[in-house]
């Protein structure tokens, strides 16, 4: 065989074991999923409410104001190559600060829930 016969085989099997392993590693994560929700719809939709709201404003409400408080801090030091956002710094305190009232509010309410199933 020739160096390209090899490579484009080698390649042909790429994308036969991608395509096969994006199969098994898709019913890895939707079977057991699907079994659960099948099984006891309201544990999944309690994992899905769970999940969906702590994760959601840690990555979307409490990160970026952070980050940004960040690089402005590095800005004044000259370390930042980046473009400092618009507005004040007391505002994206504001926005982080709502934003983890909101974790706090929803971890509350979590646990009081939580509790309550024990009484």
């Amino acid at each position: 065989k020739t160096g390209t016969e090899s490579q484009s085989n080698l390649q042909e099997g790429r994308e036969s074991n991608s395509l096969l392993q994006r199969i098994k590693i898709a019913a890895i994560i939707s079977v057991p999923a699907s079994l659960i929700a099948c099984s006891s719809p309201s544990i999944f939709l309690r994992a899905i409410d769970f999940a969906g709201s702590y994760p959601v404003l840690m990555l979307w409400g409490v990160i970026p104001p952070v980050v940004a408080l960040i690089q402005r801090s590095r800005d004044g030091k000259g370390d930042s190559k980046f473009k400092r956002s618009a507005g004040s710094s007391a505002w994206l305190a504001i926005l982080a600060s709502l934003s983890l009232g909101m974790v706090g509010i929803s971890a509350v309410e979590d646990i009081v829930s939580f509790v309550s199933r024990f009484k």
